[in-house]
């Protein structure tokens, strides 16, 4: 099965701490399931590093490209038909990186794997 990662779950999976919930990290480990991580994600991330708010062990470029290879996690792209179904989402979430993942969970129809509820006001196949 295909699973979408929020950015906190994507983060966490890479830190191999203990913020994952048991559920959530059964279903990462899991080698018959498709990783995904939107660029979003990574552009977010990449935002907070450069502005300190975001620490992580390794550098950036360093812990992405490692933890994309070493949990064999695909990147899913922000295309047009994503960008269009953002635009139409309803205002539950002011996060316009979540906000972006909650529309390519719909256009994909992938469920995605995070604890934030907000996403949950969307319809989001949402597991933790």
């Amino acid at each position: 099965m295909r699973f979408l990662l929020d950015t906190h779950a994507f983060i966490w999976l890479l830190s191999g701490g203990p913020e994952l919930s048991g559920n959530a990290r059964a279903m990462t480990l899991d080698p018959s399931n498709e990783l995904l991580v939107s660029t979003a994600s990574l552009w977010e991330m990449g935002i907070k590093s450069n502005q300190g708010k975001l620490s992580l062990a390794k550098p950036f470029p360093e812990f992405i490209n490692g933890g994309l290879r070493e949990h064999n996690i695909a990147l899913l792209r922000i295309e047009l038909q994503h960008i269009l179904e953002f635009e139409q989402l309803p205002r539950h979430h002011k996060d316009p990186f979540d906000r972006m993942i909650v529309a390519q969970a719909l256009e994909e129809n992938v469920p995605v794997i995070g604890r934030d509820r907000m996403l949950d006001e969307y319809g989001v196949d949402r597991r933790w």
